[in-house]
């Protein structure tokens, strides 16, 4: 009686760890889900594996006790060489501290600019608008100032009259005079008989002072002269006469694609040193 009191016994046991098992696992179906939602905000997975894979010699070396005990120094012989035949250690490779090439990165996306809006173009328009409002303008001046056109006597004699002329000008008043001068007389001056003879496609290239004396460079067109003569020295004192109005200019050399020339087109009229008024007579 004793023995079969004991199998039931075993047997409720054993019926009591099935369906409490069979609990288990039924709850774990059930709420599979929201356990392992739990089991990976926490990362007791990750805890759980490292406690099991752990090094063992590292958990006995962290958990060693100091007692004030110098640690015995193994022997560097008794170290096996696990080096490879180039003296690599396949354990331990090297480490490359060599930042990678240019070329061997891997191109970043370009970004792409943000789009301007109309609000920001004219902010900008704004900006430039002020900045062109604080840079200075040239200071443009005007004078009345002499220049010199030729007129011809009912005799046929050729000689060069003043006539004063409103020239603007920002910082040479000269160069602007004489230019000037070579746009011809107005419609007004032409029906009182006044002529520009020197050559209409000619141009004045630059002009400085030095000295008193005027270097007034023109172009190759200034050397031909249509009337041969009498028309270069005409036109050379048109040239002379109006640039000698100003008062730190006593002579003037003239120039033809910046270089000296000694006689002025086919004619031959010298002009290989400065001209002065009383070269004419």
């Amino acid at each position: 009686m004793a023995r079969k009191g004991k199998q039931r016994k075993a047997h409720f046991g054993v019926l009591f760890w099935m369906a409490f098992i069979l609990f288990v696992v039924v709850l774990y179906l059930y709420h599979r889900e929201d356990i392992r939602q739990v089991v990976e905000r926490t990362g007791i997975s990750d805890v759980i594996t490292q406690r099991i894979f752990r090094d063992p010699a590292a958990d006995s070396t962290d958990g060693a006790e100091d007692t004030g005990e110098p640690r015995p120094v193994r022997d560097p012989s008794d170290i096996p060489d696990t080096r490879g035949p180039d003296g690599s250690d396949p354990d331990h490779p090297p480490i490359d501290r060599d930042p990678p090439a240019a070329e061997d990165r891997e191109p970043s996306e370009p970004t792409d600019p943000e789009p301007e809006t109309e609000a920001d173009a004219r902010v900008e328009d704004d900006r430039e608008t002020d900045e062109q409002a604080l840079e200075p303008e040239p200071e443009h001046r005007e004078r009345r100032y002499g220049i010199y056109f030729i007129r011809v006597t009912d005799e046929g004699q050729i000689y060069a009259e003043r006539v004063e002329r409103r020239v603007q000008f920002t910082d040479s008043p000269m160069t602007a005079t004489i230019r000037e001068l070579m746009r011809g007389p107005t419609l007004e001056e032409l029906d009182s008989g006044y002529l520009n003879l020197i050559p209409d496609d000619a141009e004045l290239i630059s002009a400085w002072v030095r000295e008193g004396t005027a270097y007034l460079n023109f172009s190759e067109s200034f050397q031909f002269n249509t009337m041969g003569v009498e028309g270069l020295v005409a036109q050379l004192k048109q040239i002379v006469y109006s640039t000698t109005e100003f008062p730190t200019v006593d002579r003037v050399q003239i120039l033809i694609e910046g270089e000296r020339i000694r006689y002025l087109g086919g004619a031959g009229v010298y002009v290989g040193e400065p001209l002065q008024r009383e070269s004419f007579g």
